[in-house]
């Protein structure tokens, strides 16, 4: 992936198909789609697939490795002022076309800011562990899926 940003308004889907039919049968593939698991892990390291806070599991890893978005969306919220912000810490929140909105917080550094559009797999953050972290929850990420079931749950 490159580092130029680009509109909403300019993105089409990747499948061939979704382009060509109606806007509210384009929804439903792209729902249908987030719901069959097409939300790739947002980052490399251990999931422990507990399903703890507002639908979240934690993935830990190494403090500074790089954290993917899930899938594409516009960044929402780019949180990074190392503050409790209710134990999140730095977080940073993405809408996807669907209006399911995944959120990825404890962040070391967001690297997109509010109003980016990103593509699945983008580098979107650096792992941390700012907010409630402590022991064996140290460096890792904490990964909510809003409106949608959290396909990372084990």
């Amino acid at each position: 992936s490159n580092n130029s940003k680009i509109t909403a308004s300019s993105v089409k889907s990747n499948d061939p198909n979704v382009n060509d039919i109606s806007e509210s049968e384009t929804d439903k593939i792209i729902y249908n789609k987030f719901l069959k698991n097409n939300l790739m892990i947002p980052t490399t390291g251990l999931n422990w697939g507990r399903l703890h806070g507002r639908n979240g599991v934690d993935i830990a890893d190494s403090c500074g490795k790089n954290i993917y978005a899930a899938d594409e969306g516009m960044v929402t919220a780019s949180v990074a002022n190392s503050y409790w912000n209710e134990g999140y810490g730095n977080y940073l929140t993405i809408k996807h076309p669907n209006g399911v909105v995944t959120k990825y917080a404890h962040t070391k550094k967001n690297l997109v800011k509010n109003g980016d559009y990103v593509l699945q797999g983008d580098p979107i953050a650096l792992i941390g562990n700012t907010g409630f972290v402590h022991g064996i929850t140290g460096c890792h990420l904490h990964f909510e899926v809003l409106g949608a079931k959290n396909p990372f749950v084990k």
